[in-house]
C-alpha cells in the first residue's frame, strides 16, 4: 500500500466530511433533516484504469478506516458502515478512496441515501512526494 497516497487522500476525504458535518450542524431543524453522520467509513483501494468512478470490488480494499471524534482508526477490511436512516443522513457515511496507475484517484462519499458527492483528482509523485491536485467534481446527488 502506498501510505503516501492513502494519507493524502484521506486527508481530502477527512476535510469534506467535516465540512458536510459542520454546515449540516448549522440546520435548525435536526427534526426535519437529521443529524449529519457522526463517523465515516473509509474505504481505499485501486480500481480498475477507466477514468471513470466504480465501487471498488472487495478484492481490490486494501484498507478501511474509521474517522470519528476519536480520531482516525484502521478496521478490518470487511467493515461496512451503518446504512440506517437518520433524516437525509445515514449514521455513518461511507467513502472510497480510489486510485488508478494510469495517475488518477477518485474520492466518493455518501451521506445518506440521496446525498453523496464524487471527486476526480490526478495524482503527481515528484521525488517520492505525492500531491492530489485538480480536483473535480464528478457528480453529486
Amino acid at each position: 500500500m502506498n501510505k503516501d497516497l492513502c494519507n493524502s487522500l484521506l486527508k481530502i476525504c477527512i476535510d469534506h466530511y467535516q465540512k458536510v458535518y459542520n454546515d449540516g450542524m448549522m440546520h435548525d431543524n435536526h427534526d426535519y433533516y437529521g443529524t449529519p453522520p457522526k463517523s465515516i467509513i473509509i474505504s481505499f483501494g485501486s480500481s480498475l484504469n477507466i477514468c471513470d468512478w466504480r465501487p471498488l470490488a472487495a478484492k481490490d480494499k486494501e484498507a478501511v478506516f474509521k474517522y470519528s471524534s476519536q480520531g482516525l482508526q484502521t478496521v478490518s477490511l470487511d467493515t461496512a458502515p451503518d446504512y440506517t436512516e437518520n433524516g437525509m443522513y445515514y449514521q455513518e457515511a461511507y467513502a472510497e478512496l480510489c486510485y488508478q496507475e494510469n495517475g488518477i484517484a477518485f474520492i466518493m462519499i455518501q451521506y445518506g441515501k440521496r446525498y453523496a458527492s464524487c471527486y476526480r483528482y490526478n495524482i503527481v509523485n515528484h521525488d517520492n512526494n505525492v500531491q492530489i491536485i485538480n480536483e473535480e467534481l464528478i457528480w453529486i446527488s
